[in-house]
């Protein structure tokens, strides 16, 4: 079943440059409740990185409906610090930023299920969703700012690996391979969701290019005798001890080579109809379907 629809990441908006380029957080309530009033005298405010060169005066309202208020703004203060902090870093420290959180997310949603089991409710269900849609929009934010990092696209794959979204898993997954053709994990998600989407040749495909350019992978040959049989059992002599396919166990992208195998993983076909949005994906989650190490964290 196809995954969810899942929209672009929310960006960050200053509410404090709506009121105009003077206000931020250490600004006196009585001056900000000045430059609302004298802004919406005027119906606009000085452009801004993302509102554009004039602000509505819904907008200014919006602003000000949150900064009025001593704990809405105490909450929006704390997101306002940390998003000039990340600013402040280099392109690559900021990805990084957003790449850990979003493998936090992805961590987060893996244990929900975990934890629920093949029993999971429909409130867990939308919780990991919406966990999994989180992790997909850090690694996102992250990709804008680093568009060459490998580990990038592996791990948005792996996301929409389980939520069952295989055409941006493939798509993810080839350009893993693109940036890294010897990096087994991006070869392993993309056999795996071309196999889950009942693309089985092509799987095949995807596992001897991968084989071809990380010889001894255990997943690899492990994920090859899931799909062909028995008869590929032979391929097992010479694996190599592997490591977990969860984004925390990801490599940094100066790490050469890659070592090969990342982990055993219980990857046994089951396609149980769905009998409410995203339970099926979830049970299979919880079982090692969802495309990761049921031992990673």
């Amino acid at each position: 079943a196809a995954g969810p629809s899942l929209g672009a990441p929310a960006r960050f908006v200053d509410l404090y440059a709506v009121l105009g380029p003077e206000a931020n957080p250490e600004t006196p309530q009585l001056e900000l409740s000045r430059l609302y009033e004298s802004r919406r005298a005027g119906g606009s405010s000085p452009g801004h990185p993302v509102l554009g060169p004039s602000v509505s005066r819904s907008a200014l309202d919006e602003a000000w409906e949150v900064l009025r208020d001593e704990a809405r703004r105490k909450a929006y203060d704390g997101a306002w610090r940390r998003e000039h902090s990340a600013c402040a870093l280099q392109p690559q420290e900021r990805a990084d930023v957003f790449r850990r959180k979003g493998n936090e997310l992805y961590s987060a949603a893996r244990e929900m299920m975990k934890s629920s089991g093949k029993s999971a409710s429909l409130g867990a269900v939308q919780e990991g969703l919406k966990l999994y849609k989180a992790a997909m929009q850090q690694y996102t934010l992250a990709i804008d700012l680093s568009p060459n990092d490998h580990r990038l696209f592996s791990n948005r794959a792996m996301c929409y690996l389980a939520v069952e979204d295989h055409p941006r898993s493939r798509e993810d997954a080839t350009r893993c391979t693109e940036l890294r053709p010897d990096f087994a994990k991006g070869w392993y998600i993309l056999a795996k969701s071309l196999w889950q989407h009942g693309s089985c040749t092509e799987a095949q495909q995807a596992l001897e290019r991968g084989l071809a350019a990380a010889p001894g992978s255990r997943e690899l040959i492990e994920l090859r005798a899931e799909i062909v049989g028995p008869d590929a059992a032979g391929w097992s002599q010479g694996m190599q001890v592997g490591r977990s396919v969860s984004p925390v166990c990801t490599p940094s992208p100066s790490r050469q080579p890659t070592p090969p195998g990342f982990g055993n993983i219980d990857q046994r076909p089951r396609s149980p109809p769905l009998v409410a949005a995203g339970s099926s994906w979830f049970a299979r989650s919880a079982s090692g379907r969802a495309g990761s190490s049921s031992r990673s964290p």
